[in-house]
């Protein structure tokens, strides 16, 4: 009888292993939102990286740092879900926050929440690419994000080139008179 009532406990395990996937491959579904992760940078006027990371249960957190000048920025922290039918993430309840930073070394940068409550979706292009509508306060709309380093030449990021600070304030200086106009 104890024979037969290991046997069975055995054979319980042995199915339990199989159900749960025990020796199987991650589905290409997976394999395909594994790739999705990573951080993206804006083709527009290169001041602005995202980072992309979707979950295995396809809950999704956007963190896009945008920078205003060495000095400030603004940055947006969004949970969603991402949808493969249609490749887009939608959130809700995002964060934005402001962030300024001094030129001390030992200083911390200083954070003000602006508000939570931002909404809207990220859509990825035939080409990779994510495209921003942000329905808050237009602020993201229509900007569009690749996937890559700040090196590419294509995607130019001033705050990441140089450790010099005058350096890089001097090399951006053109963007800001022109974003003026």
């Amino acid at each position: 009888m104890k024979k037969v009532i290991v046997f069975f406990t055995i054979l319980c395990m042995v199915c339990s292993l199989t159900a749960c996937g025990f020796g199987k491959k991650l589905p290409e579904t997976q394999k395909k939102i594994a790739e999705l992760n990573g951080t993206y940078y804006d083709t527009g006027n290169g001041r602005a990286s995202l980072l992309l990371d979707i979950s295995d249960s396809l809950s999704a957190n956007v963190i896009v740092t945008w920078s205003n000048s060495p000095f400030n920025g603004v940055q947006w922290t969004m949970w969603g879900t991402y949808d493969p039918g249609t490749k887009t993430i939608v959130y809700e309840n995002g964060e934005k926050k402001s962030q300024s930073f001094s030129d001390e070394e030992d200083e911390k940068p200083t954070e003000e929440v602006l508000y939570q409550d931002g909404y809207g979706s990220f859509t990825f292009q035939e080409d990779g690419s994510l495209l921003w509508l942000d329905q808050k306060e237009n602020a993201g709309d229509g900007s569009v994000f690749t996937r890559g380093t700040s090196e590419d030449p294509q995607v130019s990021n001033p705050w990441i080139e140089t450790t010099d600070l005058s350096e890089a304030m001097e090399s951006t200086r053109g963007l800001y008179e022109e974003s003026a106009r």
